[in-house]
């Protein structure tokens, strides 16, 4: 029942969506020449940037699959919370991370807005979340249930910032006709990490258990985030047009 109800919701959301949008808006590019079609796949992998931002995308986004799925049965075995009781805090860090992301959102775009390098904005936003990332390694050690949520909260913050900002860096630095490949190409590379991440994490456990598996998570976002601080440069090398 827990899985029926919310399909059936989010069934009747979708027909009452499709019902009401008879008039969908019209923005002022759409009078303009096509997009030249898209470059072939060998020609996109041939951009060294593509490759930074994938390498990148890899090393962060086994960090929200993890807490994704493995942090309820974490906060039941090591903290005692009861399914009842993890269904009523649960929601927290996704919910705090997603106001998160837009605040991040929008300041970001009136930094950009006002003249600032795209990329130099996007890459700084990514920096200054990576130095929280840090926190998720003493979850381990969080004296209350209070505490692990404040540390899986900010973790759920940075995951979500990288998660969605990237989507914002490709759309700064490609042309329009190759960000949406781009953009698949990230996400089909960051949910294949995750995919090895849940296939490694039960036996790293099993092994060593969860303090190594924190502590190695959480200095991937600083990775990542060093990766892409020297590579700025580069990125911004050929943006795209306003």
């Amino acid at each position: 029942f827990a899985f029926i109800l919310p399909g059936i919701v989010g069934l009747a959301l979708a027909a009452a969506w499709w019902f009401a949008d008879r008039n969908p808006p019209t923005f002022p590019g759409d009078n303009e020449p096509a997009a030249a079609p898209p470059p072939p796949m060998r020609v996109i992998l041939q951009d060294r940037r593509v490759w930074l931002l994938l390498a990148a995308r890899a090393l962060t986004d086994p960090v929200w699959y993890f807490h994704l799925f493995w942090l309820p049965g974490y906060m039941q075995e090591k903290l005692g919370v009861s399914l009842p009781q993890l269904g009523w805090i649960g929601w927290i860090p996704s919910f705090v991370a997603s106001a998160f992301v837009m605040a991040t959102g929008r300041t970001t775009d009136y930094f950009v807005a006002r003249g600032y390098s795209p990329v130099r904005v996007r890459v700084t936003m990514f920096a200054a979340a990576a130095l929280f990332a840090p926190v998720g390694a003493f979850t381990t050690f969080a004296p209350s249930i209070t505490w692990a949520i404040v540390m899986i909260s900010l973790v759920a913050i940075v995951c979500q910032i990288w998660f969605f900002g990237q989507g914002l860096l490709v759309a700064d630095v490609f042309p329009k006709n190759s960000a949406a490949t781009i953009a698949g190409l990230l996400g089909a590379v960051g949910a294949s990490g995750g995919l090895i991440m849940n296939l490694v994490a039960g036996p790293l456990i099993e092994r060593a258990g969860y303090i190594p598996v924190f502590a190695g998570l959480a200095c991937l976002h600083p990775l990542a985030a060093l990766m892409l601080w020297r590579a700025r440069p580069r990125l911004a090398a050929n943006p795209v047009a306003a």
